[in-house]
């Protein structure tokens, strides 16, 4: 497993497991990007976007906060190619659960 694997796999984990990242940055988002689906009105690209900005930019801030040194940036620690693949992977299995009828964002 390379090191951008791992640091993909780190973040992802870090957003999923982290209570306040994933109280308050990823479940608002889904049900944002969920609200268009049910319209009907749902853009892949747009809703990538959504997750990068506004779920994964903000944990991996707090993961730099909390996990990293002084001079340690998100830049440095997840490169914005981490950061994109980490938020299509959460889109990806935010549209299978979609299609599937299960709503674990509205928790």
């Amino acid at each position: 497993m390379s090191q951008l694997d791992t640091d993909r796999r780190e973040l992802a984990l870090y957003i999923d497991n982290d209570y306040g990242c994933h109280r308050a940055f990823l479940l608002p988002t889904l049900r944002t990007v969920a609200k268009h689906y049910d319209k009907g009105q749902g853009d892949y690209g747009k809703a990538l976007l959504a997750i990068s900005r506004y779920a994964v930019l903000p944990s991996a801030r707090e993961y730099v906060k909390v996990h990293g040194s002084m001079t340690a940036s998100v830049k440095t620690m997840f490169p914005k190619p981490i950061r994109d693949a980490v938020a299509e992977d959460i889109l990806e299995y935010f549209l299978s659960e979609y299609r599937l009828g299960n709503k674990f964002w509205e928790a």
